[in-house]
């Protein structure tokens, strides 16, 4: 198993796996994958991992005004990771707003390496406004 070594301020070496095993005291590195969403119609934003990867969070930061019916939900493949994220919610969602996931489904939380990482969005008056996905996962053996 891998490890990153990183200095400190003081240029102490710290060390943290690359891979995060079960029960570790070391602790590791999440990785972050930012997927630009388009403003456009119903979409799948595809991003193919290189390495095996659990899925631990999601948000997307919006880059105008949700309109009425605008989704996104983070994807393994076509199988739903996370609930549907509500980019409108009666108007409450605008340009600036964060709208996180609040569920994550463990059966596919872990991407296999070359898997497929998808965002995928819709909206019923195909204005999707555009918005920066970041889903948040640790690489796992």
């Amino acid at each position: 198993m891998g490890k990153l070594r990183i200095y400190d301020d003081a240029g102490k070496e710290q060390e943290y796996h690359t891979q995060v095993p079960d029960d570790t005291t070391l602790g590791g590195i999440p990785v972050l994958f930012r997927i630009t969403l388009g403003a456009d119609a119903d979409a799948n934003h595809d991003v193919v991992l290189k390495y095996k990867t659990r899925i631990i969070d999601a948000w997307v930061v919006m880059s105008g005004d949700g309109t009425d019916g605008c989704t996104a939900i983070v994807q393994y493949g076509s199988s739903a990771i996370t609930d549907t994220m509500d980019l409108y919610n009666t108007a409450a969602v605008v340009d600036t707003s964060i709208v996180r996931v609040t569920t994550i489904d463990d059966t596919y939380h872990e991407i296999a390496a070359q898997g497929t990482l998808r965002v995928a969005t819709a909206s019923t008056g195909g204005d999707f406004p555009g918005a920066e996905a970041y889903v948040l996962g640790i690489r796992v053996a």
